[in-house]
């Protein structure tokens, strides 16, 4: 056997992360080059649409004409396990895809990844939110087969997204779904450690500020261990959520409702907690680019708006 003076291609090394355009075309080719048309995938009943972007997660399955169905998600996120595993038990599901909302694991996926391996499942994880959380000590991303992660919503920059292979290769087309330069330019020209200490801090004091706020239900006052918040969720009572985002609006600060309209598919009777949330949520900005200064007026705002309103 020759003995080279360089370093030779070698796939024991090789970190399988593709970059592509964006997170739902990563999510896109996992379904190309995963999925016969028999093949069914489980899915989140939280799922949102708009008019300007459609839905990223299923436009990319009904564009690869994927079978799929809905498992419930609770008030708080959390996934109703004894009705997942009820269902995952009753009919054969190809694979499964697991949302990480906002930054946060709300599964017990070490238990699911020994279920879905035993029982051939793929699991594919959705870390658009979750760009740099862990669960366990572990990065979320690495305990599904597959994953995939959005970088323009965590860093400055406009796209841009990474897929992650963690179980079997096989062909991946990526012709012209390649990232953008720049994007690329900022995932390496930012600190990620320091982004997430900013992040858990604002979210920390904004917690603090709002904890005695009796008109809004912080849905994750504990920040646990390892997560990197995408921003901070609550539930705004008294069906104030749209006023109260427009006063904010007005007071120039800017916030999101995710998702204030889901799918149509998401059946209103069936999954009533994932509708309560999506009439109710308010997602407030704790990203790196805020001061402490801002963290305190956006509190003292959200105040006044209930001293007004309620």
């Amino acid at each position: 056997m020759k003995i080279s003076k360089n370093p030779i291609f070698s796939l024991d090394f090789f970190n399988h992360k593709y970059f592509t355009y964006n997170a739902r075309t990563a999510f896109s080719i996992i379904l190309k080059n995963n999925f016969s048309h028999q093949g069914t995938i489980l899915l989140p009943s939280y799922i949102g649409i708009t008019d300007k972007e459609g839905s990223g997660v299923l436009d990319p399955i009904l564009e690869t004409q994927v079978n799929y169905d809905f498992y419930e998600i609770g008030e708080d996120f959390k996934v109703d396990e004894i009705k997942l595993y009820e269902k995952l038990d009753s009919q054969k599901f190809e694979a499964i895809l697991i949302i990480h909302y906002f930054g946060f694991c709300h599964i017990d996926i070490v238990r699911l990844q020994l279920y879905c391996k035993k029982n051939n499942i793929i699991i594919i994880e959705d870390c658009a939110h979750a760009f740099d959380s862990k669960y366990k000590s572990k990065l979320l991303g690495s305990y599904g087969d597959y994953s995939f992660f959005s970088i323009h919503k965590y860093l400055p920059c406009n796209n841009g997204g990474v897929l992650k292979i963690n179980g079997k290769v096989s062909e991946y087309i990526l012709e012209n779904n390649s990232i953008q330069f720049e994007d690329f330019q900022a995932l390496n020209a930012f600190s990620l450690d320091e982004i997430a200490k900013v992040r858990k801090a604002n979210y920390k004091r904004l917690v603090t500020l709002l904890s005695e706020v009796d008109n809004i239900q912080i849905l994750f006052p504990n920040l646990e261990e390892g997560i990197v918040p995408m921003n901070l969720p609550i539930i705004v009572k008294g069906n104030l959520r749209e006023r109260l985002y427009f006063y904010l609006i007005e007071k120039n600060i800017e916030t999101t409702a995710l998702y204030y309209r889901l799918i149509d598919q998401i059946d209103k009777l069936k999954f009533k907690s994932s509708h309560y949330l999506s009439q109710n949520i308010l997602n407030l900005p704790i990203h790196q680019g805020i001061k402490e200064n801002d963290i305190k007026n956006m509190a003292k705002t959200i105040k006044e708006f209930f001293k007004l309103y309620s």
